[in-house]
């Protein structure tokens, strides 16, 4: 997360989050990072508009809000859209929250009142649609986009897009799954040797369909085995994450169709891990937890489901925030 730095101490970001034109005041939050624990933490004052215009010019950065000509000014959207409705404030959105991969997993936002939360993108993407579908703006800083031909989403007013914070979870390695291609070439000689009817069956099926038949041409592989590998080199998935003999025909199936539709296995292409275990420990990684908590074979999949729950609860979840003395900002 980026911060301004404050009088060379004190690391800080501010967002207006509220106005009122007929009482000039300014609903504003403060995010600062504790240099002790290094967390960031969360404040909410009210500041006149003469209080807030002084402090301005005197240095104080806000992320949604500039001086033009002596005018307190949105730069990040208009802050007229805090006047739209008195029933309804769209909410400013401080951080976007993002995966080990950069894929956007949810956002930390502020309501109008100063209440900091987390919540997951489809959540804030649900809201600005029913708000758009209202004939409302359900976020300050930035665009509910939403046309033919491209998927939903929110569009940062800011050329850079929002700060960025990574919550990143612990990938494991697949294991080896100890074959070497070269013997399976002296397997294929004597094909009818070793093999059964089915696996048989199988390894003419790939030669027909033009796959390398030598990844799987192996005897430990059953005949439903060498048929989910068979249809990932027919897929062009990365069949390697699943050779290991040890997975059953189910396992390399799941695991088959979740690479085909690019999604990343390898925190569990594991044999030891059952298929409810795999779901879990995916569910995990989409929610952008900590999965290395509970991603251990011996651990049960329905504790497995409440640990990440927990977890899950620990990131979606309001933050708290103090009243802050507006004297003391900066």
């Amino acid at each position: 997360m980026r911060y301004s730095r404050i009088k060379g101490v004190l690391t800080m970001k501010v967002f207006i989050v509220n106005m009122s034109k007929q009482d000039k005041l300014y609903r504003i939050v403060v995010a600062k990072k504790n240099k002790e624990t290094k967390k960031v933490e969360y404040g909410v004052a009210e500041l006149t508009e003469a209080m807030l215009k002084d402090k301005m010019m005197r240095g104080l950065r806000v992320e949604n809000a500039g001086l033009k000509n002596g005018v307190i000014v949105g730069t990040t959207g208009s802050l007229d859209r805090f006047l739209e409705s008195n029933r309804f404030k769209p909410v400013v959105i401080m951080v976007e929250l993002i995966d080990s991969r950069d894929k956007t997993l949810g956002y930390r936002i502020s309501d109008s009142q100063g209440r900091v939360k987390n919540v997951r993108a489809e959540v804030l993407i649900d809201n600005a649609r029913a708000a758009k579908q209202r004939g409302l703006i359900a976020i300050q800083n930035g665009a509910f986009v939403s046309q033919q031909g491209v998927k939903e989403h929110i569009r940062s007013f800011s050329s850079t897009g929002y700060p960025k914070e990574i919550i990143a979870y612990r990938n494991k390695k697949p294991i080896n799954n100890g074959i070497k291609y070269g013997e399976n070439k002296k397997n294929i000689q004597k094909i009818k040797e070793i093999f059964n009817k089915e696996q048989i069956q199988q390894l003419l099926i790939g030669k027909e369909r033009g796959v390398n038949i030598k990844v799987y041409a192996n005897p430990k592989y059953s005949a439903k085995q060498m048929e989910q590998i068979r249809l990932g080199l027919q897929q062009k998935v990365n069949v390697r994450l699943f050779l290991d003999p040890e997975f059953s025909a189910l396992q390399m199936k799941r695991l088959r169709a979740e690479i085909a539709h690019g999604f990343d296995v390898s925190s569990y292409a594991n044999p030891k891990y059952s298929i409810a275990q795999m779901a879990q420990i995916r569910l995990g990684v989409l929610a952008g937890v900590d999965i290395s908590l509970y991603a251990n074979p011996d651990t049960k999949a329905n504790e497995m489901e409440e640990i990440r729950i927990r977890l899950e609860n620990g990131i979606w979840c309001d933050c708290e925030s103090s009243k802050l003395d507006p004297n003391k900002i900066y």
